[in-house]
């Protein structure tokens, strides 16, 4: 039986539970109180015991977070309420990843293609209601969503639309990751998955958060337009191309790696929601570690994130930031002498949006709220 084991980590408290599973070995619904703030981080531990690579768990968020991808480091941010959860045990996940990041294309129905083969499933297997993509993801960056067309072809030639261009419909000058029209090198990329079932298509994300232009799409995961009947019967084994299409010219974009992960005999997949509420305790707790006391002057912050401490006695501290998504962008372990310090780091490249700033010693560790202006 598979085990999933929580450690929470909340503005300076941690906690274990006990194991979260049923009899089905799937973790069971639960309740999460934080003591301070509006995030949780929590860390899934998975030993493997089914025999799964271990980068062959894949996860799902969505409710108060929205994100997706492989369950690297184990550590995701859970919001405050309802976090809905689909952990996938052994998939089967097969990457191309490029050398280099390829620019895109510009022009009008100007093509570009990434291929790779898929292999190592029984002969003959097809895409059916067991043998189902779980996730298509891709790294790219571009600086005018609205303009292009995005979908896998099977080894058989079938097309399954992920993201159609439509000049009629709500979406427009969005950006992927950072993309900045008239960069002639790849901009900072950001990871955009598809899986069924998933809330929203990109456009229906852009309507109901009102996405506007030049704001970036949140990297996680996204509905693809078409159906997956479009795809029933397709073999797995063979030949399986990434598809982009830029449909007007004076944009530009980047990609660097694709990836999809099927399902696979033995794969466990889990459904379940963690619900995160408030629990008040007095103002000021938990706000600093024994010894230390640590400020993010100014917050919001710009281009530079400042960090400004005094410490009792000279200590090393682990410092580690993570996007809302739960992706970390930022760790470095400095030394803290005694008293006063003020550090600092470049953020010019971290996009604009909420971070979680996460400090380690000896005495604990304690979590910030930062926001990138």
């Amino acid at each position: 039986m598979t085990r999933l084991f929580f450690t929470l980590i909340a503005f300076g408290i941690s906690y274990s539970s006990s194991p979260l599973f049923a009899q089905t070995g799937c973790p069971e619904d639960q309740v999460v109180f934080l003591p301070e703030g509006n995030s949780v981080m929590v860390n899934l531990l998975d030993p493997d015991i089914l025999g799964c690579l271990p980068d062959s768990s894949l996860f799902t968020i969505s409710g108060a977070t929205y994100t997706s991808g492989i369950l690297k480091d184990n550590e995701v941010l859970l919001n405050l309420g309802d976090n809905e959860v689909d952990y996938f045990n052994c998939a089967n996940f097969q990457a191309k990843v490029l050398e280099n990041p390829t620019l895109l294309p510009d022009g009008t129905g100007v093509e570009y293609s990434i291929p790779f083969v898929l292999s190592n499933y029984p002969e003959g297997s097809t895409v059916d209601e067991v043998n189902q993509p779980i996730m298509i993801c891709a790294t790219m960056e571009h600086s005018y969503l609205g303009d292009l067309d995005i979908w896998v072809e099977c080894p058989d030639g079938t097309e399954w639309k992920l993201h159609e261009f439509d000049p009629n419909d709500g979406v427009r000058r969005q950006l992927l990751g950072r993309g900045l029209e008239g960069t002639t090198t790849p901009d900072p990329a950001s990871q955009y998955c598809w899986r069924v079932g998933a809330q929203n298509t990109f456009e229906e994300y852009i309507l109901r958060f009102n996405v506007g232009d030049e704001e970036p799409m949140p990297a996680g995961d996204y509905a693809p337009e078409d159906p997956l009947s479009v795809i029933m019967g397709c073999e797995i084994n063979g030949e399986w191309t990434l598809r982009f299409r830029d449909n007007i010219a004076r944009d530009n974009g980047s990609v660097a790696a694709w990836s999809v992960g099927f399902t696979r005999p033995g794969m466990v997949a889990c459904g379940y929601n963690i619900k995160v509420q408030r629990e008040p305790v007095s103002i000021g707790a938990y706000t600093d570690l024994p010894g230390l006391s640590l400020a993010v002057t100014p917050n919001p912050f710009g281009n530079e994130l400042v960090i400004s401490t005094e410490a009792q006695k000279t200590e090393e501290a682990d410092l580690t930031v993570y996007a809302l998504s739960g992706r970390e962008v930022f760790r470095q372990t400095v030394s803290l002498p005694a008293g006063e310090r003020k550090l600092s780091f470049d953020a010019t490249n971290w996009p604009v949006g909420i971070y979680f700033l996460r400090v380690q010693t000896e005495a604990g560790e304690l979590v910030r709220k930062i926001v990138r202006r």
